[in-house]
């Protein structure tokens, strides 16, 4: 969130641009620390699906479809 609000303060759309990008990476890195914990066993197997389709929601809400 704070990427897309730093874009926007940035007034203008490639800068935007450039920082939903940002933000989608960090959640993409989001679901890979999420991989970490079910491995670690910190959180279980149906946490894990319910937070991974969360941040996949958001990163559908930023722009684009993620692969699994």
């Amino acid at each position: 969130m704070n990427n897309i609000a730093e874009g926007f303060g940035r007034h203008s759309s490639k800068d935007f641009a450039r920082f939903l990008g940002i933000a989608k990476a960090s959640a993409i890195e989001v679901q890979s620390m999420l991989y970490v914990l079910l491995d670690l066993k910190a959180i279980n197997q149906t946490d894990f699906e319910g937070y991974y389709e969360r941040v996949n929601s958001t990163i559908r809400l930023i722009g684009g479809v993620p692969e699994r």
